[in-house]
């Protein structure tokens, strides 16, 4: 026997997670995003770097990334293999990442690491 009111109220769950999930995305891109602005990093930083007086946010980097990250949603619908690419090479970046500092650490400031 299926539970209707169970099947809706877990995917009501799942989308709010969802939801949550891609302002805590938005929002970790937005500030590595204004960080790199500000340091003149992308065309056009002096613009996407402007803070709204009234919102006290990058408006102009907040509706770039939002733009960005609707294009990459975007992408299965256009190519399932691209789409899988982009997410290989994220994930491994990520692990990259974390090994990094690792390396220097273990390497370059063994003498001078506190």
């Amino acid at each position: 026997m299926h539970n209707k009111v169970g099947s809706v109220a877990m995917t009501l769950l799942l989308l709010v997670n969802v939801f949550c999930a891609g302002f805590s995305s938005m929002t970790v891109t937005t500030r590595i995003g204004f960080a790199m602005a500000r340091d003149r990093a992308f065309p056009y930083s002096k613009q996407l770097h402007r803070v709204n007086a009234i919102t006290k946010a990058p408006d102009a980097l907040i509706a770039v990334t939002f733009f960005l990250d609707v294009l990459l949603c975007l992408l299965p619908l256009i190519s399932q293999t691209a789409f899988e690419a982009i997410t290989g090479i994220a994930a491994i970046g990520y692990q990259i990442s974390y090994a990094i500092p690792i390396f220097l650490r273990l390497t370059v400031s063994k003498d001078t690491f506190k």
